[in-house]
C-alpha cells in the first residue's frame, strides 16, 4: 500500500495526549470588581499538556466535566486583579451572568504569549 505525501503519513506518532479547547474573552466579575480575561473551556488533560501548576486549591477533574459543573481554575494574574489579598478558592465569580465556583489558582508563568495563560 502506498503512503500519501511521498511515503510519509504526515502524522506525529509521538503524541501522547490531546485536549480540546474553546477560547473566548469575557468579563469576569467578583463582587464589584470586573476584569476582562480570556477563558478556556477544556478538559483536565490541558493541565498536563500546558504544564500548568496549581498554586492554591485544586484543578477540576473528569467528573466536573461529565457533570457539567460550573467551576473555574483562575490564572494567577486575573486572580490577583479580582481578589487582591483574598483567597479566591471556594468563592464564586460571574462570567456572562453565570456563577462559577473557583476551585484553584494557577502559578503565574509570566510573559504575554497568545495563550494568555495567566488570565
Amino acid at each position: 500500500m502506498r503512503e500519501p505525501f511521498g511515503g510519509s503519513s504526515g502524522f506525529d506518532t509521538s503524541t501522547t495526549a490531546v485536549a480540546p479547547e474553546l477560547r473566548r474573552d469575557y468579563q469576569v466579575k467578583y463582587m464589584n470588581q470586573t476584569e476582562q480575561a480570556q477563558l478556556v473551556g477544556t478538559t483536565p488533560t490541558q493541565f498536563l499538556l500546558r504544564h500548568m501548576t496549581v498554586e492554591k486549591g485544586a484543578r477540576f477533574d473528569k467528573s466536573a466535566v461529565l457533570g457539567r459543573l460550573r467551576v473555574a481554575v483562575l490564572g494567577g494574574k486575573i486572580a490577583r486583579k479580582l481578589f487582591g489579598d483574598i483567597d479566591p478558592v471556594g468563592r464564586t465569580i460571574q462570567v456572562d451572568r453565570k456563577e462559577f465556583q473557583v476551585l484553584g489558582v494557577l502559578e503565574e508563568k509570566g510573559g504575554s504569549d497568545w495563550a494568555r495563560l495567566d488570565d
